[in-house]
């Protein structure tokens, strides 16, 4: 039976923030805390509203900065997309961001300033605190555009990161030989694996080509890491254009094929076998 106090999950990376918001919402409704993005998101998902057997979370409050800059706003995306019926509150030191966020993504229902006086905390309780939702213009591109359109300066940026690494920055290859598979690769992420039937070989090619490069095998999910870290930087570019509430399920999927790129890599470059 579903309880009459409301539900909040409250995310914050300041542990005596948290403590202390949670004891003055608690009063008047059941809290849950996370003061990591990761548990948040875990939080918001076993909790969803699509789980017959769970009650999700009416509010969710966050900070705009958890463990990186913006990630509030990953969770304020996964929260419409798991909890539609839910309201958003999001609570920065940049008050001109956050309104330019609101009016361009329509994700949060108030966004408040630090420091956040103890009545207008206790007031999100109440439903009536929220104003009614509009017709927002949400951002309309998806990850997948977005890898797309910044292809030259996600390998670029690759590029950098392999130069400055202490192992692989040293290996006598040519800028060719470097890149070997890797915009074929890129292009296969970018497609959700429904890419060009020639690009569904570029994994395993690039782990035969490492291998007869003289790679050690680590050195595959190294210069991986390197690529996902390259996208999740265009993605923060262009994150104001992003469909918030479907990014969190494109990150699951990005990070699939990404893993499974390097796992074909790995197996053609021998280990396991």
């Amino acid at each position: 039976m579903r309880s009459a106090r409301p539900r909040i999950l409250l995310a914050d990376d300041d542990l005596d923030l948290l403590e202390l918001s949670s004891a003055i919402l608690g009063k008047d409704a059941d809290v849950t805390c996370a003061s990591e993005t990761g548990e948040a998101l875990r939080l918001l998902a076993s909790h969803s509203v699509a789980r017959p057997t769970e009650q999700g979370f009416d509010i969710l409050i966050t900070d705009l900065n958890i463990a990186r800059p913006c990630d509030g706003l990953l969770l304020a995306g996964a929260m419409r997309y798991l909890h539609p019926n839910g309201h958003t509150v999001l609570i920065t030191g940049y008050p001109d961001f956050a309104r330019s966020l609101a009016a361009l993504q329509g994700l949060l229902d108030i966004t408040l300033i630090k420091p956040v006086p103890v009545e207008d905390l206790r007031a999100l309780v109440h439903p009536d605190t929220y104003p009614a939702r509009g017709d927002h213009e949400l951002g309309r591109l998806n990850l997948w555009k977005v890898v797309d359109r910044h292809k030259n300066s996600i390998i670029e940026s690759w590029f950098k990161s392999v130069a400055h690494d202490p192992e692989l920055g040293p290996l006598p290859l040519t800028p060719a030989d470097r890149a070997d598979h890797l915009l074929e690769i890129l292009d296969r992420v970018s497609g959700q694996g429904h890419g060009p039937a020639d690009s569904t070989s570029a994994a395993e090619s690039h782990g035969q080509t490492r291998r007869a490069q003289g790679y050690r095998s680590e050195w595959l999910a190294l210069e991986m890491s390197y690529l996902r870290r390259a996208i999740y930087a265009a993605m923060l570019e262009d994150l104001l254009q992003l469909d918030l509430s479907k990014l969190i399920q494109e990150l699951f999927e990005l990070d699939h094929q990404l893993d499974m790129s390097l796992l074909t890599s790995l197996r053609a470059f021998g280990l396991g076998t």
